[in-house]
């Protein structure tokens, strides 16, 4: 998505003035090259949908075998093990982000 929404007399305005007339737009503006920032490569799309699918494959096949090691082959067991593979993937593809988040709001408050 390409379109930055700056207008005039919004408060909470990301970018401020514009650079060229030292105002704020009255329309919406496309967003430049100097707006976007270099996403870290382990928050790269691609690298988090291979992460993600390898992990909820890997889990879920986890989950399954020690169900049907107790010789649960119900479909409220099988549900239940699909939603805690995807809670312990998506814990586990967001742990690092939320873990520096979460100690950095620690030492600012």
């Amino acid at each position: 998505h390409k379109e930055r929404k700056g207008y005039k007399n919004v408060l909470n305005s990301k970018h401020g003035p514009d650079d060229d007339t030292g105002s704020i737009p009255d329309t919406p503006t496309e967003m430049a090259l100097k707006d976007l920032f270099e996403v870290p490569s382990y928050m790269r799309a691609d690298f988090l949908q291979k992460r993600f699918f390898e992990l909820h494959r890997k889990k879920h096949r986890q989950i399954t075998d020690k169900q049907i090691q107790k010789g649960k082959r119900s479909k409220k067991a099988q549900q239940k093990s699909r939603r805690w593979a995807l809670l312990h993937v998506l814990w586990n593809i967001s742990k690092p982000t939320y873990l520096y988040a979460g100690a950095f709001q620690l030492l600012t408050v």
